[in-house]
């Protein structure tokens, strides 16, 4: 086995002092140019290979990171995770993956599991699951939320305004002239059923219970779950479009129309909730709300790597991103 080169070689045949390698490695304090180039020329020449972990015990970091998603067969998470691993990467941090699936249970044992590892930080995409607000405490890693069911949450959040591109959704569909609007929604408290909820109101619209298919929790396979809940509508309710807050769910929803002779858009409009890659290629292809999925994660990465380097924790920013709508043949 190849001898491994040493940290004090390296300074040698640079000829600078190990705390100088030391504070370029680490970026603990200024270095020169030219002293970066002798030194890298040094590293390269001699194959030098830092041990991480020594390395990362010695700093209290371990240059990982934890994530957790409600469910990584969801397209959307899948993209927000493969965003947010690409980020961390070329900062130098590994990741680990969290997989709920839509489990409350699931995530407090993660949440315990990634502290207990020393992970610097933990990502944490939450939707759809309320967040334990003691997290907020110097004893465990920094926390970053992706989609917060709230903005009262005492950490960093990225997210969208869920209300106003529910309401923009809910505008477009009335604006093509429909007045029975139905949808399938997790929970009436909600912020997308609050902006299909506003849209309606200001256009004098009535809620009509029955027109409103609330699912009280997420089931790991959603277009399923989107047939059956459309099921349920087409059997006690009459109505001409359909908003499903889930791309998901409104391709199972298209899927339940279809077996049942419903022609999309003809007798039925149906729109969804996030343009995840599916929604432009299903037949017919779905109108949405488009998410920046992958800058969300993106942006999440950052906000946390930028919690890790501080010394105590700082008030917590709220980063929303726009959506827009697109507009294909569903509706």
């Amino acid at each position: 086995m190849k001898r491994r080169v040493t940290l004090q070689e390296v300074a040698f045949a640079a000829g600078v002092s190990t705390g100088t390698i030391s504070n370029y490695l680490n970026q603990t304090a200024p270095v020169g140019k030219d002293t970066k180039l002798k030194i890298q020329n040094a590293i390269n020449e001699m194959g030098y290979q830092r041990n991480e972990i020594a390395s990362s015990l010695r700093r209290n970091h371990t240059k990982s990171l934890g994530i957790i998603v409600p469910n990584v067969s969801n397209a959307f998470y899948a993209t927000m995770f493969q965003a947010s691993e690409v980020e961390a990467q070329k900062r130098g941090y590994t990741i680990s993956l969290g997989n709920i699936h839509y489990n409350r249970e699931r995530m407090d044992e993660y949440l315990r599991l990634f502290s207990n590892k020393r992970m610097d930080g933990i990502l944490l995409a939450a939707y759809s699951i309320d967040v334990p607000g003691d997290w907020y405490s110097d004893l465990y890693p920094p926390l970053v939320v992706i989609e917060p069911p709230s903005l009262t949450l005492p950490f960093s959040t990225v997210g969208i305004d869920n209300l106003a591109a529910s309401y923009e959704i809910t505008k477009y569909l009335i604006q093509k002239g429909h007045t029975r609007i139905a949808i399938i929604v997790l929970s009436r408290e909600s912020l997308r059923f609050a902006g299909y909820q506003k849209a309606l109101e200001e256009n004098n619209i009535p809620i009509r219970d029955d027109m409103v298919q609330e699912l009280g929790k997420l089931e790991t396979d959603l277009i399923a779950q989107g047939d059956r809940e459309m099921s349920k509508l087409l059997e006690k309710a009459s109505f001409t479009a359909c908003f499903a807050t889930t791309d998901l769910l409104a391709i199972g929803a298209i899927t339940c129309a279809k077996r049942n002779g419903i022609k999309i858009p003809e007798d039925l409009s149906i729109a969804g909730f996030d343009n995840i890659p599916l929604a432009s290629i299903v037949d017919p292809p779905l109108t949405t709300v488009a998410q920046p999925i992958e800058e969300m994660g993106r942006i999440g990465i950052k906000l946390l790597i930028k919690q890790i380097k501080r010394k105590t924790r700082a008030k917590p920013e709220n980063i929303i991103l726009n959506t827009r709508i697109i507009v294909r043949a569903s509706a």
